[in-house]
């Protein structure tokens, strides 16, 4: 006889018999053991710094399950710290300003069960460069229009800055504006210019690291 224990069962021990039409069996003990955690999937993966990624797997404990990762191809792996979950899933966001982080690494989770099978994860680097940055003079006197194409995914914003010398060796920022922004209009009727040329370039702000800088002459 094959008797499936129900994934709903209880940890712990029991006593089996059976019954039938010849009478009762002898009894016999067995214990019923969690199972040990497995992971199944992490997504997105790829993933980028910053992001949240979801671990998906079985026999995750609601409380305690302790999440490992390994930079050196799997041989040592260390805890980032004890995670909830539902059972199914976990939730984490990857540290956005360690560098470490960037590159191949190996995710496992620890918990009261035992350790689960180890995954790759490959987390790439956000901080891009703006590009295509453009000035063009605006038909209001005085005024730059500049635009710029956004390519990273998490800055807090973008910081813009003009040079006014020849050879554009001094730049000052003249403004922060929000994340996500592709556009500034820099009003020159309210600065004092030393000479008729101006230079500009953007970067991503991110945290306190910035993309390298575009530069774009006006004229």
């Amino acid at each position: 006889m094959v008797f499936t224990v129900p994934m709903t069962m209880a940890v712990g021990s029991y006593i089996v018999r059976i019954s039938n039409a010849k009478g009762l069996s002898n009894s016999v003990s067995f214990t019923v053991q969690a199972n040990t955690p497995a992971i199944t999937s992490i997504v997105p993966n790829p993933a980028k710094q910053g992001a949240v990624i979801t671990i998906n797997g079985l026999d995750f404990t609601a409380t305690g399950n302790d999440l490992q990762v390994s930079n050196d191809g799997g041989k040592t792996f260390y805890s980032q710290g004890k995670i909830n979950s539902n059972g199914t899933s976990i939730t984490f966001t990857i540290p956005p300003a360690i560098a470490v982080w960037v590159g191949s690494h190996f995710l496992r989770v620890s918990n009261a069960n035992g350790t689960s099978n180890s995954v790759p994860l490959t987390v790439n680097n956000p901080k891009v460069a703006p590009s295509n940055l453009v000035a063009r003079m605006s038909t209001t006197i005085g005024k730059v229009n500049l635009s710029w194409t956004d390519n990273s995914t998490i800055e807090s914003g973008f910081q813009i800055e003009r040079a006014v010398d020849a050879n554009s060796s001094s730049f000052s920022v003249i403004a922060t504006s929000k994340a996500n922004t592709v556009s500034y209009i820099d009003d020159l009727n309210t600065v004092t210019l030393p000479s008729n040329s101006e230079a500009y370039r953007v970067r991503a702000v991110f945290l306190t690291v910035h993309s390298p800088i575009t530069v774009m002459w006006l004229r």
